[in-house]
């Protein structure tokens, strides 16, 4: 998930970025050390815009959970549509301008005049700049929810806010229910498809969220795709998606809804879905972002399903597992939602190139 704090000077972004971020388990990330080049003093050379862009970006790729804080008016469409929620924090003139007087002087030993009188215009400025006219014409714009917090609340009291504006949206799992699906995941014949998997998805969903038109229901099979999971046996999606049936029955979902989640949850087994189906494909691109991440995080998966078949005698294994990324490889895209397909193609294909390499090599 991408969340975006932002308001003028002295409102707090990157104090409650920081809280929010660590209570998300995600990366804080402040606008400033992007628009800004490394000096001392600091804030005096800018970064060349295109530059700038393309470090946050990838930074925030890096990461499913992502929380930026500062303002990023004018960066580009790839940047400013790509947010979850924006959350927009107003606080009166007179303490925002005590609270960056006190923080320049402790910082720097003075408060510059220059910089205070332009953070104090910003209720009264003209949209350009910094103000909160061209604040209220870009939140207008923009596609994602967005939450206004007014007022000199504490961070705590932002935090909550901002984590139930989070939540509204999102499939309530009773505590028992969750209880059964987290003992499932930590059976410990599991190495990778365990409740990390999972949370990794979660995020990774919320990062997307804006691309799902039932995000809900991806949420819900999410949850349930791989709670049976056994492999000694191939009936491990469909013993799965009836799992996911009788638990939303019993929760009085409607049934459009539970067969939508179970198609989901049976989709898995191939991999493969209409390609009418945008959440369907979407659901089966992030669980398939394992491919795409760093070497190092492929490697400890291929590392860690190895481990989950480690029953399996090793050429056998390896002849099941070189069909496997071949049949990856083959495809003309593994990700069909285009915006993943952007973003994951060439990294997944990198690594399943590499160790396609060294299966052949050993093979050999």
């Amino acid at each position: 998930m991408l969340i975006h704090i932002t308001g003028a000077s002295g409102s707090g972004t990157s104090t409650l970025g920081a809280a929010l971020a660590a209570e998300l388990g995600g990366m804080h990330l402040d606008a400033d050390d992007y628009y800004w080049l490394p000096t001392s003093p600091p804030f005096t050379h800018k970064r060349p815009a295109p530059e700038r862009l393309a470090l946050l970006l990838a930074d925030l790729r890096s990461n499913p959970t992502c929380v930026l804080a500062g303002s990023v008016v004018g960066w580009g469409d790839a940047l400013e549509d790509a947010f979850d929620l924006v959350v927009f924090l107003y606080l009166d003139a007179a303490i925002r301008v005590e609270r960056l007087r006190r923080r320049e002087t402790e910082q720097l030993g003075h408060a510059d005049p220059v910089f205070l009188e332009w953070a104090a215009q910003y209720d009264a400025g003209p949209p350009v700049g910094r103000s909160l006219a061209k604040h209220r014409a870009w939140l207008a714009r923009r596609r994602c929810r967005v939450l206004e917090l007014h007022g000199d609340l504490s961070v705590g009291e932002r935090v909550t806010a901002v984590l139930q504006e989070r939540r509204a949206d999102s499939f309530t799992m009773p505590p028992a229910l969750r209880g059964r699906l987290e003992a499932m995941y930590g059976e410990p014949h599991r190495r990778y498809h365990t409740l990390v998997h999972i949370e990794a998805l979660l995020g990774w969903h919320a990062h997307w969220r804006a691309l799902a038109r039932a995000p809900r229901l991806i949420e819900a099979a999410i949850w349930f795709h791989d709670a049976v999971y056994d492999t000694h046996r191939d009936d491990n999606e469909p013993r799965s998606a009836e799992l996911a049936r009788d638990e939303l029955r019993a929760l009085a979902w409607p049934e459009a809804a539970v067969a939508r989640v179970t198609a989901m949850v049976r989709a898995t087994r191939h991999h493969a879905a209409d390609l009418s189906d945008a959440d369907t494909l979407l659901f089966l691109d992030l669980d398939l972002s394992v491919l795409a991440q760093r070497a190092d995080v492929y490697d400890a998966y291929s590392v860690a399903v190895r481990a989950e078949y480690a029953w399996v005698e090793a050429q056998r294994y390896r002849a099941g597992r070189l069909r496997v990324l071949q049949s990856f490889m083959t495809r003309d895209a593994i990700y069909r939602t285009p915006a993943l397909h952007a973003a994951w193609e060439s990294a997944a294909r990198a690594n399943l190139a590499r160790e396609l390499q060294g299966l052949t090599d050993h093979t050999g």
